[in-house]
């Protein structure tokens, strides 16, 4: 598509919208608020915001989020004001991807949030894929539910293994994830 193009010679491009009645594309640093009436046929094509500090990482738009200590629901919020989620692992392409990318980094928090939470006994990542207990993540002896209160996912980055955690456990950083469309 040609406006992905131009968009791409633009460094403070971030967004691009295509109004298909007038077959023009809007390109800027943040089109964000533009007016997204129902009367106007527009399609929305996500670009990575460098600028907000996300980075292209295997063909991810990703961003580590070095925090003081915050919450699942906290760290949820930022990923979604972005227009992210927090990280899924739902394959091993996933998993891959988000262990390469910690890699990267200059430094990484000793757990990270990630998306899965329970509904019902069940883990569910933000795509409503399930997270089974046998998942060969998990540590051993996770998942445990310890003291029946444990709702939410960690990483523990120095194993690379699974947690599962409370959810208002305050942990020092995250994984955002923009999905490109």
């Amino acid at each position: 598509m040609q406006c992905a193009r131009s968009c791409d010679l633009m460094s403070s491009c971030d967004d691009i919208y295509y109004d298909f009645s007038s077959r023009r594309c809007f390109l800027g640093p943040s089109m964000r608020n533009m007016n997204d009436s129902a009367s106007v046929s527009t399609s929305r094509y996500r670009r990575c915001p460098i600028s907000a500090g996300y980075t292209v990482h295997s063909g991810r738009c990703l961003k580590l989020q070095r925090t003081l200590p915050t919450s699942d629901a906290v760290a949820r919020d930022n990923c979604s004001a972005d227009g992210g989620h927090l990280f899924d692992i739902v394959t091993e392409l996933d998993k891959e991807v988000l262990f390469s990318f910690i890699m990267s980094q200059d430094s990484v928090p000793n757990y990270l949030n990630l998306g899965a939470k329970r509904r019902k006994g069940v883990f569910y990542w933000t795509d409503n894929s399930t997270l089974s207990d046998d998942h060969y993540l998990w540590k051993s002896s996770e998942p445990n539910n310890w003291g029946g209160v444990e709702g939410c996912v960690g990483l523990k980055v120095a194993t690379l293994q699974l947690h599962d955690v409370r959810c208002h456990t305050e942990v020092k950083g995250f994984v955002c994830q923009i999905d490109l469309d």
